[in-house]
């Protein structure tokens, strides 16, 4: 590798010395991007495609060298324009529409990349390559069948090229079919024992909930290449299911390090400082994630129960109100509303989400999956707050015992639910017993 790199220096060494000599060509131009390009230093390789842009008649190779420089570097956007102007200045080109295709492809615009893709398919050369790409476009519009094809004959023109059925496994992985996935992705690693392969059968292996394998495959991955960033999330993932918080935690921070924007990472590093007790980061990177994605209520109600563990019982209500705006039929987003209205002392507004909450037809709450349940306050102290909530707030308002255990009987998973029918059913409609329950939560906790 030295050897190369070294050959590459002295090759654009060379290039530069001829551009001296003949700064109007463009093919000096060309290659010496090319070259850099190669070195990885890519805006010096942009400097001198647009040189030649500049100059005019060799546009169509500097805008295809753009291009890929663009993609090479996940700059979507720069890469559809360079390569659209590509297409424009020698429209029979397939391999600018093959750039101008993988472009529009991680830009969301399936059809515009399967239109192009389509049309580079004419080009002998580049045929397995739009096949492959095609195939991704296909796989990330639902088109399974087709997407297989696809693979299938780009995997049939280069049989050696590994990146096929790699993608032929992310076809069948997107789409839920984790076995088939598992297959393809079993059968390479046989003969290529590649961080990549390990990365996606750790994937697969996260996904079958196996999760004490998909540990073993991302380690691999990233003993392989210990600079493979997106690794960290889906390992910190294995070993929170695995209940090993501590190591998820080092892989969350290690993977924010590559991804300091992710919202996800974001929203579970916070979440596993909130549950070690280390409530002021939870609360910085659950804002962070708030302000990344406000438009989920997950995320709103993430940094609300934060909020709440630390005594903001004013700001823990703000975020679950947001929470309810964004899901109105949910019963345990106004159960958090209330409760937090209740604790920050907003008394009235509290009694008048238990009430809407309780309004909410029943059905929609018994078709949500139990995992919603983990979004609800899982403090116990807060837990004895709401019964005792009921105690106090009851016996001066228009309700009945037997409305709140109606209202309670919707979440019957709650345990000061359990607890406050137990109190209720051997203390019947008198306040009292509900005022017990309080105390029994507390005697449980110790």
């Amino acid at each position: 590798t030295a050897l190369l790199l070294d050959r590459l220096d002295q090759a654009a060494r060379e290039l530069r010395a001829a551009a001296e000599l003949a700064p109007d060509s463009e093919l000096v131009h060309i290659n010496l991007g090319v070259l850099l390009h190669r070195r990885r230093r890519f805006d010096d390789a942009r400097h001198e495609f647009q040189r030649v842009v500049q100059g005019g008649t060799g546009a169509a190779d500097a805008y295809h060298n753009l291009a890929q420089s663009y993609l090479e570097q996940h700059r979507y956007e720069e890469a559809a324009v360079s390569a659209e102007q590509a297409v424009g200045a020698n429209p029979e080109s397939a391999a600018a529409r093959v750039n101008l295709g993988a472009a529009l492809f991680h830009l969301k615009r399936f059809d515009a990349a399967r239109d192009h893709l389509e049309q580079a398919l004419r080009e002998p050369d580049l045929l397995a390559l739009g096949q492959h790409n095609l195939g991704l476009v296909y796989a990330v519009s639902g088109r399974l069948d087709p997407a297989i094809e696809a693979f299938e004959e780009a995997i049939r023109l280069e049989p050696e090229v590994t990146e096929h059925r790699l993608a032929m496994g992310y076809a069948y992985h997107i789409s839920g079919q984790l076995r088939e996935a598992y297959r393809c992705w079993n059968e390479l690693v046989l003969d290529h024992r590649t961080a990549r392969i390990c990365y996606h059968l750790g994937l697969c292996e996260y996904g079958l909930q196996r999760f004490e394998l998909a540990a073993e495959w991302l380690n691999e991955a990233l003993n392989l290449d210990p600079g493979l960033a997106q690794a960290h999330f889906p390992l910190g993932s294995a070993y929170a299911a695995l209940d090993k918080p501590e190591l998820a935690v080092r892989h969350w921070e290690q993977g924010l390090d590559g991804e300091p924007e992710s919202p996800e990472l974001l929203s579970n590093l916070g979440l596993a400082y909130y549950r070690l007790g280390r409530i002021g980061e939870a609360l910085s990177l659950l804002r962070r994630a708030y302000f990344v994605r406000p438009d989920d209520p997950s995320f709103c109600n993430n940094l609300a129960l934060a909020y709440a563990r630390a005594e903001r019982y004013d700001r823990a209500a703000e975020f679950f109100e947001c929470a309810v705006d964004l899901t109105p039929n949910s019963v345990i987003a106004r159960c958090n509303l209330g409760l937090a209205q209740y604790l920050a002392g907003q008394v009235d507004s509290a009694l008048e989400q238990w009430t809407q909450a309780s309004h909410v037809d029943r059905t929609y709450y018994l078709r949500r999956q139990r995992d919603d349940l983990k979004n609800t306050f899982d403090d116990v102290e807060l837990r004895a707050l709401a019964v005792d909530w009921q105690a106090r707030a009851l016996p001066q308002r228009p309700l009945t015992a037997g409305f709140v255990h109606r209202f309670l009987s919707e979440i019957p998973e709650l345990p000061w639910q359990l607890l406050a029918t137990e109190e209720m059913s051997r203390g019947g409609e008198d306040l009292t017993s509900w005022r017990t329950a309080s105390y029994a939560v507390e005697v449980r906790r110790e």
